[in-house]
């Protein structure tokens, strides 16, 4: 791949990796409506990247569902997503996208004792927190959805070299949101993996050991997913869990 400060450096492992790819596609095409596989000539960056990608999903369908490749997804994920996009509330002219992961049980990779983590589902049992969803004035930068719409506002700006950032500062200056369930429907924590490229490269195991997402809807049986804004108490359920974990 041209335009890659060390192109010659990875030839071998982008080959590689390229292989197990259309490997995968050639075995489980089947299994979609459609798939294909699609590569940079030359090193875009990230955010350019992921335009490009949405941009040429978009012209084709009206919407898309954009994840990194270090997501994973709970099995009613797609369900999530697309009942989301259907909902009254992403109508709204200020808001932008639906993300997949949770905030509010977000630990940001502090450790999360057992006790915890049972305060933390038996609050999603009782409080009927699996259907429900806050807006947030925060794209996520791993994985969202959206239509064409909506992208058309903002896609350019995601493209930049620090597109993730400054869509963000859009989201602060123009009064945007995105939609976040209560309870994840994705994870990131393909970053945490020890071999993975953040901990061998930019941090060390110690620091990324510990899942983001503890809580995520698999754990849980089945619920109506007939989702409702969560509008009371947010400030509460932040406090009890995402910042009390990263503080005790």
């Amino acid at each position: 791949m041209t335009g890659a400060l060390s192109s010659k450096r990875y030839a071998l492992d982008h080959a590689r990796t390229k292989a197990v790819a259309e490997a995968w596609l050639q075995q489980n095409a089947t299994r979609f409506v459609a798939a294909s596989f699609r590569e940079n000539d030359r090193n875009l960056g990230t955010c350019k990247t992921t335009q490009s990608v949405i941009d040429w999903a978009l012209t084709d369908c009206d919407d898309v569902i954009f994840s990194e490749d270090d997501t994973t997804f709970e099995p009613d994920a797609l369900t999530w997503f697309r009942a989301m996009l259907a909902h009254e509330t992403f109508a709204a002219a200020d808001v932008w996208a639906v993300a997949g992961e949770s905030k509010i049980f977000d630990s940001g990779g502090a450790p999360v004792t057992q006790e915890q983590l049972a305060e933390g589902h038996a609050a999603v049992t009782n409080e009927g927190l699996l259907a429900e969803f806050i807006r947030l004035g925060f794209l996520p930068s791993t994985c969202f959805a959206t239509n064409r719409q909506k992208w058309s506002a903002f896609g350019h700006t995601r493209g930049l070299p620090n597109g993730d950032r400054d869509v963000n500062i859009r989201c602060k200056e123009e009064g945007r949101f995105s939609l976040w369930p209560v309870v994840a429907r994705v994870s990131d924590n393909g970053m945490h993996h020890p071999n993975g490229f953040s901990v061998l490269v930019h941090k060390s195991p110690e620091r990324v050991s510990n899942k983001k997402q503890n809580i995520a809807s698999g754990q849980f049986g089945a619920y109506d997913p007939d989702f409702v804004e969560k509008t009371r108490n947010v400030g509460g359920l932040f406090s009890r869990f995402s910042t009390g974990w990263r503080t005790t």
